[in-house]
């Protein structure tokens, strides 16, 4: 992880309502799919790295595991603190994973949702592996962007980011869904782990123009712009929503779900 990288991480913390109101939501089926692969029974314990607004953390609280939840922001926390209140077996620490301590051999799962890459690569996988039992498990979540939804939207807001983005490439096109590389964590962490699944899901999700305005405004691209182009491009791309499709869009996302199960002697 580069020094970009540590301070685009913190970013989101700067937005957290606005994150949590329009990130979607994990699938219902991914969740199952990560309950049984996981080989999760109630009362298991998981360590949730970079849990956010508690987007996944509620999906499995309301199944009843005990979750150890950190994160690095405080106000992404507080509104996961909020949004979890109900549950009792929840526990959110803020801080630096990294250089946070847990018990060693505890955890029956670590799961990393849309977090994994923000976490240091020479940190993640070692530390992660001292603090799972056993045969424990680690999960990772990936949302990727690809082509779908208002196909031609996509293409047309490229002017936008072309005026308003210096980093924005000549060309550029959302990746079909079958060229999403799959268990790319594998080599990573082939040492320590076994490969269990992986796995996809597909969702698309509408965005009228405020919506879509707010959902740009969480991704760290867009949050590391100064204010003055980052208006700009928003604006712009309101323009192209408004005028060429009636003020509303849709977005597809694919999930990926990664599990794979600690080794008993690395």
């Amino acid at each position: 992880m580069n020094l970009d990288d540590k301070y685009k991480r913190v970013l989101f913390d700067t937005i957290a309502e606005i994150y949590d109101l329009v990130r979607p939501q994990y699938p219902r089926s991914l969740i199952d799919d990560l309950e049984e692969a996981s080989d999760l029974q109630r009362r298991s314990r998981i360590l949730e790295i970079g849990s956010g607004t508690g987007q996944l953390t509620k999906g499995l609280a309301a199944r009843g595991f005990n979750i150890d939840c950190v994160e690095i922001g405080p106000n992404l926390a507080g509104v996961a603190t909020t949004r979890l209140s109900e549950f009792p077996n929840i526990r959110i620490k803020i801080g630096n994973f990294e250089k946070m301590k847990y018990k060693a051999n505890y955890y029956d799962l670590a799961v990393f949702a849309t977090s994994y890459k923000w976490i240091d690569p020479n940190e993640r996988i070692p530390r992660v592996t001292r603090l799972l039992r056993e045969n424990g498990y680690i999960a990772i979540i990936e949302t990727h962007h690809v082509n779908g939804g208002t196909e031609n939207f996509f293409i047309d807001s490229q002017t936008c980011y072309k005026r308003y983005d210096s980093n924005t490439p000549d060309t550029f096109q959302l990746p079909d869904p079958t060229g999403v590389v799959a268990r790319k964590y594998e080599e990573e962490m082939k040492k320590y782990f076994n490969t269990v699944i992986s796995r996809f899901y597909e969702q698309e999700v509408q965005y009228s123009t405020a919506e879509y305005q707010k959902l740009l405004r969480t991704y760290s691209d867009v949050l590391a712009m100064d204010e003055e182009s980052r208006k700009a491009l928003l604006d712009c791309i309101a323009e192209i929503i408004e005028s060429k499709y009636a003020g509303y869009v849709k977005k597809r996302y694919l999930f990926e779900l990664f599990v794979a199960k600690r080794k008993t002697s690395p």
